[in-house]
């Protein structure tokens, strides 16, 4: 808990410095903040690069230099030393959502390329690079507020509460510094996704194509047209994404989504086996070619992908999960069980994987567990309609075999 406090301190940090400088007209002195804060950067990720547990991340070293520069903020850097243990803590939660990854180093990757040109640039070109520097940092701070880090209890993993918010912030921070910012569109787009509001994600991510009409931007604006049920637009915009950029995993992947949705099943195979040859350790690819083939019955082939998952992610609560499901179907309730002993380990909150254990150890006359799975599941589960059958299930169970 330490540790994330300490994370979303710099994030706050860094955030209302450099809001406070976009009004400065000294673009020289600007450009010597810039010098210092990358100059810190530099020096920063050369001792995390020394240390044990950032090489146990096996990260790569760009991942290493983005995640320092949206963790670590320059006001930290003159006030003493950078907490190097709770920047690694960071740099380990954020490397668990790819996307965030992915979308921390390509801003990153672009912050730098506009920075190598600075220094010749003419005065009046200095100045806006110097605003386009601050609103990418901006946006790339609001992709790590935004990294789904916290265990959710429907499965899977999210954003924290505060993240959420802090991303709000930071991305409308970006737009106020740079109102054409192509970056901060992109993730104020993010924002709109995650809030499962994608008629107002796909209008940010189309201001996004008008200043970087790259693969990565097309992708999410096809998400967003999914999100809507236009799949046939959604496929359109993933077919030119590939077609920008043939080695884009993601828009493999997420082609396979949108054809799957559409029950084009030998389609959406093909789609992800193509990202999965691009990218081997590309999560939501091995998942989304598990269920594809789930749903035309390769059970088997399926218990292959969803361990795939938990090969690049062994703390993967919904490759556990998913790979129980499909063993169970497989009645290989052994393993199945086991599967989901793992999902509690990982996220002790997981209502379903309790109920789910429970029902495993009543069809094997594990009377006792099962009621403990039961219980905890009920003290877990909302009260909602979805669940109000197993609800039921579970305290006729507990009724009948519980202790009186």
């Amino acid at each position: 808990m330490t540790t994330k406090t300490i994370a979303f301190g710099l994030f706050v940090t860094l955030a209302a410095a450099v809001h406070a400088q976009a009004p400065a007209a000294d673009t020289a002195g600007q450009q010597a903040r810039l010098d210092a804060q990358f100059t810190a950067w530099r020096t920063t990720v050369t001792q995390l690069l020394g240390r044990e547990d950032v090489r146990a991340l096996n990260l790569k070293s760009v991942e290493v230099e983005a995640y320092t520069a949206v963790i670590v903020a320059m006001d930290d850097q003159r006030r003493a030393q950078p907490d190097l243990t709770a920047i690694a803590g960071r740099m380990a939660r954020l490397h668990k959502d790819q996307d965030a990854t992915d979308d921390i180093v390509d801003t990153w990757t672009s912050m730098q390329r506009v920075y190598q040109t600075l220094a010749k640039a003419a005065p009046a070109e200095r100045a806006r690079l110097v605003t386009a520097i601050r609103a990418k940092h901006l946006a790339a701070q609001a992709s790590a507020a935004l990294a789904r880090t916290e265990e959710s209890a429907i499965g899977g993993r999210a954003p924290s509460d505060d993240g959420r918010l802090r991303a709000k912030e930071l991305a409308d921070a970006a737009l106020a510094l740079s109102p054409e910012s192509a970056d901060a569109h992109e993730v104020m787009g993010d924002v709109f996704i995650d809030a499962l509001e994608p008629e107002a994600a796909e209008m940010e991510f189309r201001k996004a194509l008008a200043g970087d009409d790259s693969a990565s931007v097309r992708t999410k604006l096809a998400e967003a047209l999914r999100l809507q049920g236009n799949f046939p637009d959604a496929i359109t915009e993933l077919r030119e994404a590939i077609r920008r950029d043939p080695k884009s995993a993601r828009a493999y992947s997420g082609l396979g989504l949108a054809l799957r949705a559409q029950r084009s099943l030998v389609e959406a195979t093909a789609a992800y086996q193509e990202a999965i040859r691009l990218d081997p350790d590309l999560i939501d690819a091995h998942n989304g070619l598990a269920v594809t083939l789930a749903n035309q019955g390769k059970l088997a082939e399926a218990v292959v992908e969803f361990r795939e998952i938990i090969r690049v992610d062994p703390d993967s609560a919904i490759g556990y999960y998913n790979l129980a499901y499909a063993l169970a179907d497989l009645d290989r309730d052994v393993e199945s069980a086991a599967a989901l002993r793992e999902v509690v380990r990982i996220n002790p909150n997981h209502y379903n994987a309790r109920y789910n254990l429970g029902e495993l150890f009543r069809l094997e006359g594990k009377y006792d567990e099962s009621v403990k799975q039961f219980k905890e599941y009920l003290r877990l589960a909302p009260d909602a309609p979805q669940n109000r059958r197993n609800i039921d299930r579970a305290k006729g169970f507990i009724e009948k075999f519980g202790e009186p």
